[in-house]
């Protein structure tokens, strides 16, 4: 990169604001893995760097069905009269 072009990109990452990052204000999370992602970085924990030999069928399997399973099940969530969300979760015994 030229030096000209990185003093400018340097000019204009300075002169932003809070404001101007909506994602970083409204779902934080979702920017820091944003950016661990585009840093190519681990953002969440070990456990994201898992790796399975392509041999061992019955670990791949079960790394593909967690990695494909959605985060939160629809079924426990309820519609509330207020347009909210309510989660229930099962009871631990």
């Amino acid at each position: 990169m030229r030096a000209g072009t990185a003093r400018r990109i340097q000019r204009l990452l300075a002169s932003r604001t809070e404001d101007d990052d909506a994602l970083a204000r409204d779902e934080p999370l979702l920017a820091t893995l944003a950016a661990a992602s585009l840093r190519t970085r681990i953002a969440i924990g070990p456990h994201a760097g898992v790796a399975v030999p392509a041999r061992d069928r019955r670990r791949l399997d079960r790394l593909c069905r967690n990695v494909a399973r959605p985060p939160l099940a629809n079924d426990p969530l309820e519609g509330r009269l207020d347009g909210r969300l309510a989660l229930r979760l099962k009871p631990h015994h």
